[in-house]
C-alpha cells in the first residue's frame, strides 16, 4: 500500500511541476508574441500631428466635468494650415486621402481632404470642411468625381477653382464657391 502511496504522491509532484512548467512557458510566449507586435510608443512628432488632425476632426470626446452643474469644457481652435499640404492623415475612415489643401474662398475658410473611397479604390472624392473664425469645423462632406478614375490630389487652386489630379493624370476641377465638380 505504501507503495502505491508513494506511486499516487510522485505522480501528484510530477503533474504540479508540469502545470507550472506549462504556465511559464504560456507567460513566456505570450510575452514573446507581445514584444514582436508592440510598435512601441509613438514619436514626438507624429503624436503632436495626431493630436493636431484630432483636434481638427472635432472627433475627441470632452473630459467629463466633476460637478455636473459646471459648463462642459470645449476643444480648443482647430490647428488650420494654409495651401497644399502633403499629409496622408484621413479624418473618417471610409476615405484614403493623398493630400490635402487649406484656404480661404469667398470668405470662407476650408480644408479639403482628395483622395479615395477605401471601399471603391476607383472612386476619387473630395472631403470639404469648413473652419469657422473661433477655429470650430464643421463635419466633412464627400463628393465623388465624376467617373471612375482613381484616387485624386490637389494640385492647385485658381479662384475658388481647385484642380485635382489621378495617378493615371486625368484632371478635374472642383469649384469650391458651388461645392460642385465642373
Amino acid at each position: 500500500m505504501k507503495r502505491n502511496g508513494r506511486s499516487r504522491a510522485s505522480i501528484a509532484v510530477r503533474v504540479g511541476v508540469l502545470a507550472l512548467l506549462a504556465v511559464i512557458g504560456a507567460t513566456v510566449a505570450y510575452r514573446h508574441i507581445a514584444d514582436a507586435t508592440s510598435q512601441g510608443p509613438i514619436p514626438a512628432d507624429k503624436q503632436a500631428r495626431l493630436d493636431r488632425d484630432r483636434a481638427t476632426r472635432g472627433h475627441g470626446r470632452a473630459p467629463k466635468v466633476a460637478d455636473p452643474n459646471d459648463l462642459r469644457p470645449t476643444s480648443g481652435p482647430v490647428a488650420y494650415e494654409t495651401g497644399i499640404i502633403a499629409d496622408d492623415e484621413s479624418p473618417m475612415r471610409e476615405f484614403v486621402v493623398r493630400n490635402r489643401w487649406g484656404g480661404t474662398v469667398q470668405g470662407r475658410r476650408y480644408i479639403v481632404f482628395a483622395g479615395a473611397r477605401t471601399s471603391d479604390p476607383t472612386q476619387g472624392v473630395v472631403l470639404v470642411q469648413e473652419v469657422t473664425s473661433a477655429g470650430d469645423s464643421s463635419a466633412p462632406r464627400p463628393y465623388d468625381t465624376p467617373g471612375r478614375t482613381g484616387a485624386v490630389q490637389v494640385v492647385s487652386l485658381q479662384g475658388s477653382r481647385l484642380t485635382l489630379a489621378t495617378d493615371a493624370g486625368a484632371r478635374v476641377v472642383f469649384n469650391m464657391a458651388t461645392l460642385r465638380f465642373e
